[in-house]
């Protein structure tokens, strides 16, 4: 599941990126589909290495999985790079590419002016669609920051307040 998440978000990131890149540099080359499955493959590969202290650490307790770190700061500081590899900085990268997305869109728009000084139906409707894409882009850095966030602060409190007794632990 660990894995599945970490390339989950490392594709949400990725896809943020090439966002940027499509709208605010719409002249530049699209990605090649030998480049976009190499991207694929990477973020699986990344995936899997964050996820592999958990194979060596995990294993099979009754119905369940528990994990026996050889001591309790190793879990925590691995506690610690999940948050941040799986949290803070895929959402500090896709809240700055959508960011930049929205203050290009609003950029744009000033200078679509008619040589009246009165907006045209096109422009007008262009402004309108730029609202809307700047909505939807708020909405997945909100959606993505109010989601992922529980869990996060769910393994923080385990592992570093009175959650949890180091000497049990459940498979993240």
């Amino acid at each position: 599941m660990t894995l599945c998440l970490f390339a989950s978000v490392f594709t949400l990131t990725c896809m943020a990126m090439e966002r940027w890149r499509t709208i605010v540099k719409p002249l530049s080359p699209r990605l090649a589909v030998s480049r976009v499955l190499c991207i694929l493959v990477f973020t699986w590969l990344a995936g899997l290495a964050c996820v592999s202290p958990l194979t060596v650490v995990a294993y099979h307790k009754g119905r369940g999985c528990a994990e026996d770190w050889p001591c309790f700061a190793m879990r925590q500081a691995y506690t610690v790079t999940v948050v941040v590899f799986q949290y803070a900085f895929p959402l500090f990268i896709i809240t700055i590419a959508y960011a930049r997305i929205g203050i290009f869109l609003k950029r744009r728009a000033k200078f679509k002016i008619s040589d009246t000084g009165k907006r045209t139906a096109a422009v007008l409707r262009r402004n309108a669609n730029n609202a809307k894409i700047n909505k939807n882009l708020l909405t997945i850095v909100i959606l993505f920051a109010i989601f992922m966030l529980p869990k996060q602060v769910l393994w923080l409190w385990l592992d570093f307040s009175n959650g949890g007794d180091s000497s049990t632990s459940a498979m993240r």
